[in-house]
């Protein structure tokens, strides 16, 4: 049906008749429309993915003026849909200014999936990540893509903003990011923490045996049921001693390419 026409349809049904009708999942683009039809749409708010591209956060505009549109779009976005998912990858938002991550996840109070894959993050970045979960922001986060992120050098603060989530998170995707073996040791000590976590991608992570062992002793403890490990530097002694103590779990391992279990 044509939006303009939809539009006009609408205004002649009662507000309670088409908000019981709507079908599920219906897409509504309309540019221009009437108050009742906004009013209307404020009332089921439903659910929206967001993505922010690169030339956005790259843009000139000095932070003040980033930081007043973030809250005039994103704001009045929120009070008409419920903002689920909230895609910002391949920003380099290491490199610009970082307050601008915590100014859009305050935004986002009900997201659900967050993708911050290849961005290198720094220390700022960290804190106002850490800022914004503190403010309840992030209280239903489940699946976190911090892939292509090259974690070596926050192995620290980004494991204070994966243990602060440990409630929600279900998947949590971390491959490619330079955990490095020190990090994967210090990742799964933290394991038996994580409630609900069952989805753990570890790939191409330089892991050897050392971390491999580290996993065995605390993935029993947790509810992980399927771990990626394809891409590390584990032997396979080590990986059936892995499939022994955790047989529910789904175990991927071996060179790139590899989908072993």
């Amino acid at each position: 049906m044509d939006n303009c026409f939809l539009a006009i349809v609408l205004e002649k049904i009662p507000t309670e008749d088409w908000l019981r009708n709507l079908p599920e999942n219906r897409i509504i683009m309309l540019l221009k429309t009437s108050k009742k039809i906004i009013d209307l749409i404020s009332k089921i708010r439903p659910e929206t993915y967001i993505k922010l591209n690169r030339s956005w956060w790259d843009a000139k505009e000095g932070h003040i003026l980033k930081k007043k549109i973030i809250e005039n779009a994103l704001g009045r976005l929120k009070t008409l849909c419920r903002i689920v998912k909230l895609d910002i990858s391949n920003c380099q938002m290491g490199n610009n200014d970082s307050n601008n991550l915590y100014e859009i996840l305050i935004q986002c109070n009900e997201i659900r999936d967050l993708d911050l894959r290849m961005n290198f993050f720094g220390i700022r970045a960290c804190e106002n990540f850490i800022k914004a979960i503190e403010t309840g922001s992030l209280n239903k986060l489940a699946y976190l893509n911090l892939s292509f992120t090259y974690l070596c050098t926050l192995i620290e603060p980004i494991l204070e903003i994966l243990l602060k989530l440990r409630k929600t998170l279900f998947n949590l995707n971390l491959s490619h990011s330079l955990l490095s073996n020190d990090g994967t040791i210090k990742l799964s000590k933290m394991l038996p923490n994580f409630t609900v976590l069952e989805d753990l991608n570890l790939c191409c992570n330089l892991i050897k045996n050392s971390g491999g062992i580290s996993i065995i002793n605390n993935l029993p403890f947790s509810n992980i049921k399927k771990l990626n490990l394809i891409g590390n530097d584990i032997s396979i002694d080590i990986i059936n001693k892995l499939k022994y103590t955790s047989p529910m779990c789904v175990i991927k391992y071996g060179k790139i390419g590899a989908s072993t279990n």
